[in-house]
């Protein structure tokens, strides 16, 4: 170092900062690559496991009012109605649960899906 010119320690030096900010840069890079990637993790997977799960709920809640409702019913066409309720709201809640559990199978939602699931499972066969 002590026989390089000025001129040339002045170039390594100005060579060295700019690979190291090059190198901050390519890292800041992956960074926000990865931070993308965690955001598409959740908009995907676990956010879309938390709307499919509430739809899932509100469908069973929905499903059991209108259950009770038929029992507190008195004339055919409310019977009717909240008999149409039921159904429907079955049909979404078994639709809904189905799209849980490929977010499931697929891994797009939390570890702990797997127990909820069962608890629905055993819930909805023992309508049929």
């Amino acid at each position: 170092m002590k026989t390089l010119a000025v001129r040339a320690k002045l170039s390594l030096a100005f060579g060295g900062l700019i690979l190291l900010v090059l190198a901050i840069a390519g890292f800041s890079v992956k960074g926000l690559a990865d931070a993308n990637a965690r955001f598409e993790n959740y908009v995907n997977g676990i956010n879309a496991q938390a709307s499919t799960t509430a739809r899932v709920r509100a469908a069973i809640d929905l499903r059991a009012i209108a259950a009770r409702n038929l029992v507190l019913v008195t004339k055919a066409e409310d019977l009717a109605l909240e008999k149409q309720i039921v159904l429907k709201a079955h049909a979404d809640a078994t639709q809904n649960l189905t799209k849980l559990k490929q977010l499931v199978a697929t891994g797009k939602a939390p570890a702990g899906s797997s127990k909820l699931m069962r608890r629905w499972r055993s819930t909805l066969l023992t309508l049929h």
